[in-house]
């Protein structure tokens, strides 16, 4: 048989594309069945024509928490640290965040921290550069152990912009005992 992961909304893994959604339209109504990362992302697909709800399930992403499960290791100098963990695309947000950051009154006690890389990446440098946060801001890219740097993070910022999926970070974050701060779209 063959079964479809829906890791992302429909709108989101069809967009901009009438190719797309017609080949995906038919992989949906041909599969045996549909495995959606949420019940949100199930919901986006409830007007695809023919698309019988039951042959959708909801199989949320799992976290191994005892990998977060690391002793605190946040150095206490007096200044918040703000992590941010995911893909550098606009609707991630984290335009918002480095917005906020920059009119802090106290922002020179505050340091945040972005793993992740995309293609904002760029434009973000840009918004530090212009906002004079080099000394807040670090750009750390792609990181295979993020367990450490939440481990180092005072609260975990998700500033998504957009409907989530789901937010494994957060739950990441949350895993490793992390205060979280997030938008109403995650």
């Amino acid at each position: 048989g063959v079964i479809v992961y829906a890791h992302n909304s429909y709108e989101e893994i069809t967009k901009r594309s009438r190719l797309k959604t017609v080949v995906y339209d038919k992989l949906l109504l041909k599969s045996d069945g549909i495995i959606a990362i949420s019940q949100y992302v199930k919901s986006t697909f409830g007007h695809v024509a023919n698309l019988h709800a039951d042959k959708i399930s909801v199989v949320y992403n799992g976290v191994d928490t005892a990998s977060y499960k690391t002793e605190r290791k946040g150095e206490h100098d007096g200044s918040i640290k703000l992590l941010y963990v995911g893909r550098l695309i606009p609707e991630k947000g984290v335009d918002k965040l480095l917005g906020a950051v920059s009119r802090m009154e106290y922002k020179d006690k505050i340091s945040v921290t972005i793993v992740g890389d995309g293609r904002e990446r760029e434009t973000l440098e840009k918004i530090v550069a212009e906002n004079n946060l080099a000394r807040q801001v670090h750009f750390e890219g792609i990181q295979r152990n993020v367990e450490a740097y939440m481990a180092k993070a005072d609260v975990f910022v998700h500033p998504a912009v957009w409907e989530e999926g789901f937010g494994i970070t957060i739950v990441e974050a949350m895993s490793a005992g992390l205060p979280c701060i997030v938008s109403d779209w995650a």
